[in-house]
């Protein structure tokens, strides 16, 4: 047998591909370090109004006040508990599960999980941090920015922190997502949620008892639309419970977009299926979507003769979200100015980019960081794959969720992540949906992706609303 490798001289082909693969590396790296270093203007006094008018009626008071209540007081009890050796389990499994640390970081991190030695002195250190959160902040030297490729073949680049701190916003990532959820679902099932249609009258239960011998409501068109919307669609990337961590991604070109690629687990939602539909996992999410919409789209051109889809998505969503956006909108759900400060703090990362984009493509698993430049204070954006992102994320979209709901009086609004299904008989009803979604965006400094919004009607042409988006739907 030969006592050493020979290695291969490298073909035409390869060549190519590892120029193209550099290539398109640093201009994501260039194109990322343009949007997360430069400020986005929000008018904040503007958003501040349309909030206010959004929530306005007084049924969306109730339901704010309540909001604002529970936000406020799990905010102050946070600070003040205590985590134990369970949480510190679940903390350390839904951090291995969200493909955010290298894979050094991975092996200790398991190797931890298996001594209960070291899971009692995780505790007790992260307990004096958590007594101390409101003078947090990021090691002054910055924090690393490294490449890392995923399953979709994209580069992102993820912060390679402290090991204890990550653990710490772990924690209370995943508490104010379960507790953000929990409550904005309160919110959707209370009277300031629009529901479209209106209930049916006695004339119409009555007929439709006649002709089927039996009526239930919970099991109509209607009722199982909102079921799967609810259940599965709304504020999906967010999880329930510390047991149904969840995460979504698209293979666009948000490089560092919040879900971020689990390139290694796959992370399986709680087992369900329903009518012949699968959400266990983010692919299954997707695929039932498409199946639902069409279903919709079929029903809606038997009943009325015509249905308009639009579809589209949020360009560089993860990166670019303006960081005053985000302050200002959890500041009107009711978040502490204490709660405020360790957010603002956690936004504002000073970031290194390190290492060379050559060394990484030749051999990743050999790829080390150098120091080289100076950090530079990230101002817009949210770091990828922690679940703090995915909860400042979720809150913003939350409100234009909300803003559509209002303006069309109850439109099926489907979204995962960044990405917005709509659809009904009426052109007009998408079209003030459209306008909705643009209005928002534009007050909160988000930007549609042109190339993945695009609208389908099926029936007469003519009835097809001309401030819907061009394009094909993708």
């Amino acid at each position: 047998m030969m006592s050493k490798l020979v290695r291969m001289p490298k073909t035409i082909d390869q060549e190519d591909f590892e120029k193209l693969s550099l290539n398109d590396t640093v201009e994501q790296k260039a194109q990322l370090e343009s949007i997360i270093f430069q400020e986005k203007e929000i008018d904040i006094d503007a958003l501040e109004r349309y909030l206010k008018d959004l929530f306005s009626d007084e049924d969306a008071q109730a339901a704010l006040s309540s909001l604002r209540i529970r936000l406020a007081s799990f905010g102050d009890n946070l600070r003040r508990t205590t985590i134990s050796e369970y949480d510190m389990e679940w903390c350390i499994r839904t951090l291995l599960a969200a493909d955010l640390l290298s894979d050094v970081k991975q092996t200790t991190l398991k190797e931890f999980a298996e001594n209960p030695t070291i899971i009692k002195e995780l505790v007790s250190v992260l307990n004096m941090q958590l007594s101390s959160l409101q003078t947090w902040h990021w090691p002054k030297e910055g924090v690393p920015a490294e490449p890392r490729k995923a399953l979709n073949g994209k580069v992102r680049f993820y912060l390679d922190g402290e090991l204890l701190t990550t653990l710490l916003l772990q924690y209370i990532g995943i508490k104010w997502s379960i507790e953000l959820k929990t409550a904005l679902l309160d919110f959707r099932n209370s009277r300031a949620w629009a529901t479209t249609p209106s209930s049916l009258t006695k004339l119409d239960i009555a007929r439709l008892t006649t002709f089927l011998n039996h009526y239930n409501g919970y099991e109509s068109i209607e009722q199982r639309r909102r079921n799967f919307q609810q259940s599965y669609y709304f504020m999906c990337q967010l999880p329930s419970s510390v047991e149904s961590f969840n995460q979504y991604d698209d293979d666009g070109e948000d490089d560092e977009g919040i879900a971020g690629t689990n390139s290694r687990r796959q992370q399986r939602l709680t087992a369900s299926t329903q009518y012949g539909l699968r959400f266990n996992t983010p692919v299954d999410l997707k695929q039932s979507l498409l199946h639902i919409v069409c279903t919709d789209a079929l029903l809606n051109r038997a009943l009325h003769d015509q249905c308009t889809i639009v579809r589209t998505d949020l360009e560089w969503f993860g990166p670019s979200l303006a960081h005053k956006s985000i302050l200002t909108i959890l500041k009107f759900f009711g978040v502490s100015q204490s709660d405020l400060q360790f957010i603002e703090a956690f936004l504002a990362c000073p970031l290194k980019f390190t290492g060379s984009m050559n060394s990484y493509l030749a051999d990743p698993a050999a790829y080390k960081s150098t120091p080289a430049d100076a950090p530079r204070i990230r101002k817009r954006g949210t770091p990828v794959a922690h679940s703090l992102s995915a909860f400042c994320g979720e809150a913003v979209l939350f409100v234009m969720d909300y803003t559509v709901n209002r303006k069309t009086n109850g439109i099926f609004l489907y979204r995962i992540h960044d990405d917005f299904w709509f659809l009904d008989s009426q052109s007009l009803r998408c079209a003030e949906a459209w306008k909705a979604m643009n209005d928002f965006a534009t007050l909160s400094g988000l930007k549609f992706n042109a190339t993945k919004t695009g609208t389908k009607h099926i029936g007469d042409k003519d009835q097809l609303h001309p401030d819907l988006p061009k394009g094909d739907i993708r």
